[in-house]
């Protein structure tokens, strides 16, 4: 190969490489240490907790294979928005949670670039997920449950989790 053109072919390369690098960053605040230190934390040593509050269990904005897990009825759900603007409903009420149910957290999935990618178009892609079983639901189905985009920090994670869940009954 003439060395001009591998020169060349060098001198594209690198912005297009450096482009694809700039699309692919991070939808989440959070370190990666931060990160892994609570998925280590959360799905192992605390992985037992309780709702702290009753919850409802819905479809998943689509995605037939999870279920959303959230303290709020359908219609109070503001997760995402349609191509006008407008919430999208995730869908009826499949089941209703009393406080003080059994939940056993599986894994804490954070919106990296990756994780984006493969998360259904419509549905809260860019948010933390922490996957949960929960007693009392179908065995085998994956139910998330949704935080905010905004935790940067593990005790801020830990607080909104907090909010749901709980250690105790």
């Amino acid at each position: 190969m003439p060395r001009s053109f591998r020169s060349l072919s060098s001198l594209f390369l690198v912005p297009l490489v450096a482009a694809v690098s700039v699309g692919c960053a991070s939808a989440t605040r959070m370190s990666p240490e931060d990160r892994a230190a609570l998925d280590r934390g959360l799905s192992g040593p605390d992985a037992e907790q309780y709702l702290r509050v009753s919850a409802y269990l819905t479809p998943f904005f689509g995605d037939a294979s999870k279920r959303l897990l959230t303290p709020y009825p359908p219609e109070d759900v503001r997760l995402v928005d349609d191509t006008q603007g407008k919430p999208i409903n995730p869908g009826p009420i499949q089941a209703t949670l009393p406080a003080g149910s059994r939940v056993r957290i599986t894994k804490v999935e954070f919106p990296t670039a990756w994780v984006v990618t493969e998360r259904v178009l419509y549905s809260p892609r860019t948010w933390p997920w922490v996957y949960v079983t929960v007693e009392g639901a179908p065995a085998g189905e994956q139910v998330v449950l949704v935080l905010p985009p905004n935790l940067d920090r593990q005790d801020a994670f830990r607080a909104e989790l907090g909010n749901t869940l709980s250690p105790h009954r």
